[in-house]
């Protein structure tokens, strides 16, 4: 039986070169500061494969929840998780970075659920990006670009290593 979804996308220009806009966005102490339903990211594991398990703590009207992701990175273009033991649905997102110019990234972000229960992720998609999430994805990805062009950004992480991720 094939996957359905329920998916949102949105995409923003941040003035910043590829390298440090991928750095800041794939940085767990970071992702709270422009993803407004996580508390903290906790790493549990990493491999060798740019990948790595971690504990996301999301808040849901109130209540903090924690829930198991696979992330998986490919430094500075790609940065994506999938939630892990859940069999009914499952919350997903991808960020992908691409250098409009030397000192120009396109973000392209998505969220959503998937499910193998027909209708199943329709219905979890739109309670929890209309309801139990509404501040939607453009208002992350300004947050995002907010928190990297700021000047005091510099200050939020070391300089990476060129092929940098947050589970490496």
């Amino acid at each position: 039986m094939r996957a359905r979804r329920y998916e949102l996308r949105s995409r923003i220009a941040i003035d910043a070169p590829v390298d440090r806009v991928f750095t800041v966005a794939t940085d767990p102490q970071n992702v709270p500061k422009y993803a407004g339903e996580i508390d903290r990211i906790e790493v549990l594991s990493r491999d060798a494969s740019r990948s790595c398990d971690v504990r996301s703590f999301i808040r849901v009207w109130g209540v903090t929840i924690p829930f198991r992701y696979r992330y998986r990175y490919s430094a500075p273009n790609f940065y994506g998780g999938v939630q892990r033991g859940r069999a009914l649905v499952r919350g997903y997102f991808t960020m992908r970075f691409r250098a409009a110019g030397p000192n120009t990234t396109e973000v392209d972000h998505a969220e959503g659920v998937v499910s193998r229960v027909p209708l199943l992720a329709a219905i979890a998609g739109w309670l929890w990006f209309n309801l139990l999430s509404p501040d939607g994805l453009d208002d992350e990805l300004r947050k995002l670009k907010a928190l990297v062009e700021s000047p005091a950004s510099g200050a939020l992480t070391p300089p990476p290593p060129p092929v940098a991720s947050a589970c490496s």
